[in-house]
């Protein structure tokens, strides 16, 4: 599992859409939200819970393999309150993540398969901005 983050930090850093773009990739948690406004979080999200969680094979029938999913977020904020734009923008940012993940499904030979497996999308309004935040897992298999 640690690979696998390893492997999704370099994938994001290194895309010409998120790291290279100024787009702040941070390694798990944060003491408080960061002031840039547009950021991807691997391996935690803001919530309680786990952040990495192992899946269980039920069939039993490859109990040589692991399977886990890893939590990861994406968040714009955007000081005009124009949610509109923020959502667009994390649109954007997420599906140039999840392209880079279908692109190198081993995740720089970390894992034998990833692939994105849900995702969810929350929206907020404050009195001096807004945010808009894709929260969404990888679950990534090894043989």
């Amino acid at each position: 599992m640690p690979a696998a983050i390893d492997g999704l930090l370099t994938l994001a850093r290194s895309s010409s859409a998120i790291g290279q773009a100024g787009v702040r990739v941070d390694d798990g948690p944060w003491l408080k939200p960061p002031l840039q406004v547009e950021l991807l979080v691997v391996g935690w999200l803001p919530i309680e819970g786990p952040t990495v969680a192992w899946v269980e094979d039920l069939a039993g029938l490859n109990s040589a393999s692991e399977t886990f999913d890893i939590h990861c977020l994406v968040r714009v904020w955007r000081p005009d309150r124009v949610l509109k734009s923020a959502r667009d923008r994390a649109d954007i940012l997420f599906e140039a993540y999840r392209s880079a993940i279908r692109g190198d499904q081993s995740l720089r030979g970390a894992v034998s398969t990833s692939r994105v497996a849900a995702q969810h999308v929350t929206s907020e309004q404050y009195t001096d901005g807004c945010s808009v935040s894709i929260e969404f897992v990888v679950q990534s298999r090894v043989f």
